[in-house]
């Protein structure tokens, strides 16, 4: 009797045999410990950094503008000048809005500061998550302590000013389009379209990533030109929806 050996493939994974590699599939599963661990670290950055200003006062500048127009929208008073009864449209409404729900008594600059802190750790796992999608969760660690120590994000982390705020946005509008890169899905480009007028009016300059994904849904279907476009018109429609 005779028997042959049991045979085992060895060979290297392909591209397509790992989840990471597979679009759609980098950011499947929980997020590691060491990505949680580099959160933790933005943390701790942000935490230290508002105790240094906890008991500052306001610098005459835009963060002046938005804490007492944040205190008016909580007084029910709407978007007014800071120091006037005058309607006030200097910078966009949403820094304000978001602020209002922090600003309520005499002295609400430390718990807007707070706010902004939490919008700031949150663009943080935001931008973790992004990476995550695009490259994989080693990226995703990588990025997210980037993001924790680099200055110019965490320096505006407890000011009270909007481009923490505009930042999450933006971060959430990036995932959404990422997400439809990947699945298809109109709902994450009609998502992202809306996260991304929402981000203007936070920081008006971030509106140029608009036309900018913009192209790239046209490109992304240039076989099907004619559906690309009305795909692309429905992404613009929609922040501009927003605005």
């Amino acid at each position: 009797m005779s028997y042959s050996a049991p045979v085992v493939d060895v060979s290297p994974l392909s591209s397509t045999d790992d989840p990471a590699a597979t679009p759609g599939t980098a950011g499947a599963g929980a997020p590691s410990r060491s990505f949680w661990m580099a959160v933790s670290v933005a943390v701790v950055v942000r935490v230290v950094y508002l105790a240094s200003k906890w008991t500052d006062p306001l610098l005459v500048n835009d963060s002046l503008y938005y804490s007492r127009q944040a205190s008016k929208v909580a007084a029910g008073l709407g978007f007014q000048e800071p120091f006037t009864d005058r309607p006030g449209a200097e910078h966009g409404p949403l820094t304000a809005l978001l602020l209002a729900p922090f600003s309520r008594g005499d002295d609400p600059v430390r718990w807007q500061r707070l706010a902004t802190m939490l919008a700031g750790i949150g663009a943080v796992v935001v931008i973790g998550f992004l990476a995550r999608r695009i490259a994989g969760p080693r990226a995703a660690v990588v990025a997210v302590g980037i993001a924790a120590l680099y200055p110019n994000l965490w320096m505006n982390d407890g000011l009270v000013m909007s481009e923490s705020i505009g930042c999450l946005v933006l971060a959430l509008a990036l995932l959404c389009f990422a997400r439809w890169l990947d699945d298809g899905a109109s709902v994450d480009l009609v998502a992202a379209g809306a996260l991304l007028g929402l981000a203007g009016l936070a920081r008006s300059e971030m509106l140029l990533a608009l036309p900018i994904l913009a192209i790239v849904v046209v490109w992304r279907g240039r076989a099907d030109r004619g559906r690309s476009v009305g795909r692309a018109a429905v992404f613009a429609l929609a922040g501009i929806v927003v605005l």
